[in-house]
């Protein structure tokens, strides 16, 4: 009897005053120009995506980081393929891979992407976000584009399911943080292929996870599982840390490290040599209006003094500004082109 009726006190207590059930909005949650994420791919072996409902604990304090990299958001003039995406305000960056997208009251859509030299638009937009968003809300998404290379045709049409399935407390290596929304995607996901007139369908489907916390503007955690005939298994997982200036975390220049360029002024190739630098690192280098001209990953990072060798004989006569983001650190430079 005892011990039913302190679970009844805490129960009350969880509900009025300890948690918040959370409320996702695009003022807490859009991604914003200038943000930065560095994503940390895990070992799947213990990822588990936990019980649905209110007041879990989601506890992946032990995930070992493998991998990592970079996602920057922009504005989309600020980007070298703008032009290609008429009506998008936003651009996301991932190793040199651009989405783009549209950014409004009720959510975010992407219109289309740039990749391996190819322009990719979708003919019915995907809807990542949709606001505002609280436990237990559900919404459906279709999408569909179609690509054509080396005559082939392909023809993508997906069909979402998005629902915020379970809410509380999420604990990763780089934290613990409460009143977090958990929200499930259901996807299924149909290619058509057609090669020299023989058509081939393939159908897919995946489940993922992603958790979001009021004021961060990316998922905390992202899980996603391979569902396709029935079977259900990890196909990766990723946590994300914020480096952005638009929550109060501003980005601070290493104090061990150093940014050096070389030679400068330079014409078919410049050298950026990074000082303890030890984590991957994106290299982003923007011509005077803002314009991104080349964007790399360093991911294949060392202790000490590093050499990078970026390729810059496509670029005009000029002045060149370079960023380079790592963990916890943003370095900045900058050099002439002169031929």
């Amino acid at each position: 009897m005892k011990k039913n009726f302190l679970l009844a006190m805490l129960i009350t207590a969880s509900t009025t005053t300890l948690f918040a059930q959370p409320t996702l909005t695009k003022a807490t949650n859009n991604p914003v120009a200038g943000d930065v994420f560095y994503g940390y791919t895990v070992d799947t072996t213990g990822v588990n995506k936990g019980a649905t409902g209110a007041n879990v604990t989601w506890a992946l304090s032990t995930i070992v980081k493998n991998d990592s990299d970079t996602t920057s958001y922009y504005t989309c003039v600020a980007t070298p393929y703008c032009d290609s995406f008429p009506g998008a305000n936003i651009a996301m960056l991932n190793n040199s891979d651009y989405s783009y997208g549209v950014s409004g009251t009720n959510g975010i859509e992407v219109i289309g992407a740039y990749s391996g030299g190819n322009v990719l638009h979708m003919s019915n937009n995907s809807t990542l976000t949709r606001f505002p968003l609280s436990f237990g809300t559900t919404f459906n998404d279709t999408f569909s584009t179609e690509i054509s290379m080396m005559g082939t045709d392909i023809y993508i049409t997906g069909y979402n399911t998005h629902t915020a399935d379970a809410w509380g407390k999420l604990i990763l290596p780089n934290g613990t943080f409460n009143n977090v929304l958990r929200v499930k995607t259901v996807s299924i996901m149909k290619d058509s292929v057609n090669f020299m007139g023989m058509p081939n369908v393939n159908v897919n489907q995946n489940e993922s996870y992603n958790w979001y916390v009021s004021g961060f503007h990316s998922p905390l955690l992202t899980v996603n599982y391979d569902t396709t005939g029935g079977t259900m298994h990890v196909i990766d997982a990723k946590y994300y840390k914020y480096t952005g200036s638009t929550t109060g975390v501003k980005d601070r220049v290493a104090q061990t490290g150093a940014l050096t360029i070389f030679p400068n002024p330079a014409s078919e190739q410049v050298t950026i040599r990074l000082s303890n630098t030890g984590v991957a690192a994106t290299i982003t280098i923007l011509d005077m209006t803002g314009q991104i001209v080349t964007s790399i990953t360093d991911d294949q990072p060392k202790d000490g003094t590093h050499d990078v060798q970026v390729p810059i004989a496509n670029l005009p006569n000029g002045i060149y500004m370079v960023h380079v983001q790592s963990e916890g650190a943003t370095l900045s430079g900058r050099f002439s082109v002169v031929r």
